[in-house]
């Protein structure tokens, strides 16, 4: 099964921390991972502002090495862009509403702790 995942819901998988729930981390296992342009740019933007530490070693990796082994990347169309724009803001976050909304349109599950994606009705794993 095709599964995005936040941007927590990648770094805690890639660094191995425990943060990650098991359900989680059996989901990703099992699956068929996906990670999104727009957590990308969001651990660039996290690595710029030197918070958390733990981004710059992730970034570092995606940039010499690419996504971490069995994770797919997936860009960020017209529609992703235009339905996270339109959404009601339950979500101030803009990357988590674009995250949503590539879950919504690419009709995947979406693995994140974030209790705030359920107003979406987009399928929510942890």
């Amino acid at each position: 099964m095709r599964l995005l995942c936040d941007t927590h819901s990648y770094v805690w998988y890639v660094t191995e921390d425990s943060s990650l729930s098991p359900a989680a981390r059996a989901a990703i296992d099992a699956g068929d991972p996906v990670v999104s342009l727009a957590t990308v740019w969001e651990i660039a933007i996290k690595v710029g502002s030197k918070n958390p530490p733990i981004m710059a070693s992730v970034l570092e990796r995606i940039r010499s090495k690419g996504l971490a082994d069995g994770f797919a990347l997936a860009g960020i169309g017209m529609e992703d862009v235009v339905l996270a724009g339109l959404m009601p803001l339950h979500h101030r976050d803009p990357f988590d509403r674009l995250l949503i909304a590539q879950a919504k349109n690419g009709e995947m599950p979406i693995v994140s702790s974030d209790r705030a994606f359920d107003a979406y009705g987009v399928e929510r794993i942890w």
